[in-house]
């Protein structure tokens, strides 16, 4: 537990974040009260709280929960798998303000760090489709692990795609938590933290928690439900001094998270991407809207105020750029400035090269392939450097 919470505190949050419609809000009425054991014994009894307002109906159903729960059972369970919690007044809490829309007043952690600090300073959010483009991936990953041996947290919502792109490109460092006790690798999840979702991204959620720190506002056993994911965005923005947004389609959790980080006053980057590509309609569009494009980590390091030394290249090459090193034919630099960075059918791109013969195009093809400048995926081809 944190070192500032004494076992019946700690129990007394727990059963209180267990209860139904016991959201963040209510939870902050508790937290500014200042005595969360005293509310908790309150509605076990059935009496009318002092914290916030409540009807009978309501009154009932919480003392209803409360039979099933065991406060002391529920410390020994998120003590048994090194689970802390920091609540609002907590040197490693990430936010100081008293209801704050984007921070609850009680989070859990489970990682390497104890107590846990959100992450080492600065901290960035890489975030993305989950349906993300070969391309895509490796951006991220570059991305994640370049800003991890810069220093920086890299936080993101564990979810498939960019998310875990991201989160492996960091781990990939190495890095151990740093002197101030920050962490390089942080994620913020919508379900307790016993509940691995989704359930493919579980060797890394094991290796997140091995060498960084896993964030929840949920006790163990919570569901991933729909709803949580949204709200977990808000927890993931306040946590951050930037935000990178690779890859977003039209709509999706990117664009939520997007739009919560200029609320709160968050700088967004957005990579712009093929007008052709589905995966790249959201980002373009931040960007059209004002949102800072982001061309490398240059951009990201500026916008964070950190160190702008030499770092690698991700701005994908044009044309024979990508071919740099080797003997290439003429149809094949022909047929990747055609491809860009858009997938595509060969029946597309026969198309769209009306110069190429089909022997000509089949040679160039398989000699892109055989230097894994191109890969083809579900019939179409993408590039991927």
């Amino acid at each position: 537990m944190s070192e500032s919470l004494d076992p019946t505190t700690f129990g007394a949050w727990l059963a209180l974040m267990s209860l139904p419609s016991m959201g963040p809000r209510r939870l902050w009425d508790v937290a500014a009260l200042g005595d969360p054991t005293s509310e908790w014994e309150r509605l076990r009894s059935g009496a009318a709280p002092t914290a916030f307002e409540s009807v009978a109906e309501q009154r009932s159903s919480w003392r209803a929960a409360a039979e099933a729960l065991d406060a002391p059972a529920l410390v020994a369970a998120h003590s048994a798998l090194g689970i802390v919690a920091t609540v609002h007044g907590d040197v490693a809490h990430p936010s100081l303000e008293v209801h704050d829309p984007h921070v609850p007043p009680v989070l859990l952690w489970r990682g390497s760090v104890s107590p846990p600090v959100a992450a080492a300073r600065p901290t960035v959010g890489i975030i993305g489709t989950r349906r993300a483009s070969r391309y895509g991936i490796e951006l991220a990953r570059e991305f994640g692990h370049e800003l991890a041996a810069r220093g920086c947290g890299v936080v993101s919502g564990l979810a498939l795609g960019i998310d875990a792109a991201a989160h492996r490109g960091a781990l990939e460092v190495g890095v151990p938590p740093n002197e101030s006790g920050g962490v390089r690798v942080l994620g913020v999840v919508g379900s307790g933290l016993d509940v691995v979702y989704p359930k493919g991204n579980r060797s890394l959620w094991a290796d997140v928690t091995a060498q960084g720190v896993i964030c929840s506002e949920y006790p163990l056993g919570t569901p991933p439900t729909a709803w949580r994911f949204p709200a977990r965005n808000r927890i993931l923005v306040a946590m951050c001094d930037a935000i990178v947004v690779i890859e977003s389609h039209a709509k999706g959790g990117s664009l939520i998270t997007a739009g919560i980080a200029g609320a709160r006053g968050v700088p967004v980057l957005a990579v712009p991407g093929a007008i052709r590509s589905a995966g790249s309609v959201g980002t373009n569009r931040l960007i059209a809207d004002g949102c800072q494009p982001c061309l490398g980590i240059d951009d990201v390091l500026d916008a964070i105020g950190w160190s702008s030394a030499p770092t690698l290249s991700l701005a994908g090459p044009a044309g024979a750029g990508a071919l740099t090193g080797a003997t290439h034919s003429a149809a094949a630099v022909t047929l990747l400035d055609e491809l860009g960075w858009s997938p595509r059918t060969v029946d597309e791109l026969a198309d769209a090269c009306p110069s190429l013969s089909l022997t000509d195009m089949s040679v160039a093809l398989a000699e892109l392939l055989n230097h894994g400048i191109v890969v083809e995926t579900d019939g179409r081809l993408e590039r991927v450097r």
